[in-house]
């Protein structure tokens, strides 16, 4: 894992929200058709995935950038780094939305098992979102540090940059566009 995520702290996150959950191999689980414990920690190991790919991807960009073809630096173009350049742009995008989708998602299958009245939805995950879970805390724990995180969430600014996703997941950033005016006076 990257340095800056906090794997100490997410780790011992996992760990002590475990305990709410019945223990992997009991009769609990296995008659689990929800299998709320899978889900919660399979988003949990998505979280870490996912920022693992960021990092990743922002040491690609840079090293892409670092040493480009000479005709790209010209600004001709270079179909190679212009593919590599937006696999990172992409991946980094949709992945840091992965990052915090994944968490919400665990955060809900956590909420379930302490307050299962409170968080409907485990057994409809298509329903799980970032509103859904909101909603969900500020009706079970309405005092607590997270809830507020939740409910602020949606209005911070890197909340709304992170979510510019949904363009670069239905359309490329474009080429440099190139036009070349001549005149009666160059064609002669």
């Amino acid at each position: 894992m990257p340095s800056a995520f906090p794997e100490s702290e997410f780790r011992a996150f996992s760990i002590s929200a475990g305990a709410f959950f019945p223990e992997l191999l009991s009769d609990e689980v296995l008659f689990d058709r929800s299998e709320r414990r899978r889900h919660f920690d399979w988003s949990c190991q998505a979280v870490r995935y996912r920022y693992r790919l960021c990092s990743e991807c922002c040491i690609e960009f840079k090293a892409l950038l670092a040493d480009p073809s000479e005709a790209w630096q010209a600004g001709w173009g270079d179909e190679e780094i212009n593919y590599k350049l937006e696999r990172c742009i992409y991946v980094f995008f949709m992945s840091g939305l992965s990052v915090l989708e994944s968490f919400v998602f665990c955060l809900y299958f956590f909420g379930n098992a302490i307050r299962p009245g409170d968080f409907p939805h485990f057994d409809k995950p298509k329903n799980i979102t970032l509103a859904a879970t909101s909603k969900a805390f500020t009706a079970a724990f309405p005092n607590a540090a997270i809830t507020r995180h939740l409910v602020e969430m949606p209005r911070k600014p890197e909340y709304t940059i992170i979510t510019l996703r949904n363009i670069l997941a239905h359309r490329l950033s474009g080429r440099r566009s190139v036009q070349v005016f001549f005149t009666k006076h160059h064609c002669l």
